[in-house]
């Protein structure tokens, strides 16, 4: 058998109260005269004896609390995933600000070897030039040597 689901109603319609006993005739004839009106409503009800809305409405409030704590997992998330991207960031931006202060100090040092290389004669650059010469060769004529023997050393082993 079919259960009845008993529903009742009560909406009444507005009522409108006119104040200072004003009526449209005397209104029109009295520009300056204003009315108050105001509406009254009587309260309305719905009784539904849990029908079908009202389980409907349950679901939905329960699927509305999970909606809720799935999104501030998501936003905790969001917010961790914001963080260590903006860590990440600044990481590298520190790095890079040292490599621009590398880059600034060699560009210093290179603007002052400028700076004198205009101002010495052409003797000096030369006699400048021959002495690296110098220091390079002999520099590259121990690197030799150690070359040998580190290979004599594997040779050996």
């Amino acid at each position: 058998m079919l259960k009845k689901q008993k529903n009742t109603q009560a909406i009444t319609s507005p009522t409108t109260v006119e104040e200072e006993g004003v009526s449209k005739e005397n209104q029109k004839s009295l520009p300056g005269l204003k009315t108050k009106k105001s509406v009254k409503f009587a309260s309305s009800r719905v009784e539904d004896d849990d029908g079908w809305q009202s389980q409907e409405i349950k679901k939905l409030e329960a699927r509305i609390t999970e909606l809720l704590v799935i999104n501030e997992d998501l936003n905790q998330k969001l917010a961790k995933k914001k963080y260590d991207e903006v860590y990440k960031e600044n990481e590298i931006l520190k790095m890079e600000i040292k490599n621009m202060y590398a880059i600034e100090e060699e560009n210093k040092d290179l603007r002052e070897d400028l700076e004198r290389l205009k101002s010495m004669t052409y003797e000096d650059r030369m006699k400048e030039a021959m002495e690296e010469n110098k220091r390079l060769r002999r520099r590259n004529g121990e690197l030799i040597i150690k070359v040998t023997d580190l290979e004599s050393q594997i040779s050996k082993s």
